[in-house]
């Protein structure tokens, strides 16, 4: 309710954070390649050796949390291409 007497206020969502954390972090990661890492509330939540696991830790050490990152790290890679040509004409 704050937030409509103030519409210059910036709020940041839970994704927002947990992304930011990510981002943040990304590089240390790097070195648990096969892995899957837990992230909530802006923190590192654990490191562990398959999803399912994370995903039950996950409600023991963030149960408010309404956004997270499980991933396993190394298996998508990150590349920035550049589009030539525009968009496609059919």
């Amino acid at each position: 309710m704050w937030r409509s007497y103030d519409q210059d206020a910036q709020t940041l969502s839970e994704r927002d954070i947990n992304n930011a954390a990510y981002n943040a972090l990304r590089q240390e990661l790097e070195k648990y390649s096969g892995k899957t890492v837990v992230i909530a509330s802006g923190r590192l939540i654990g490191i562990y050796n398959d999803p399912r696991t994370a995903a039950k830790d996950l409600g023991t050490k963030a149960p408010e949390a309404q956004h997270a990152i499980i991933t396993v790290v190394g298996t998508d890679k990150r590349e920035e291409l550049e589009w030539l040509g525009g968009s496609l004409n059919l």
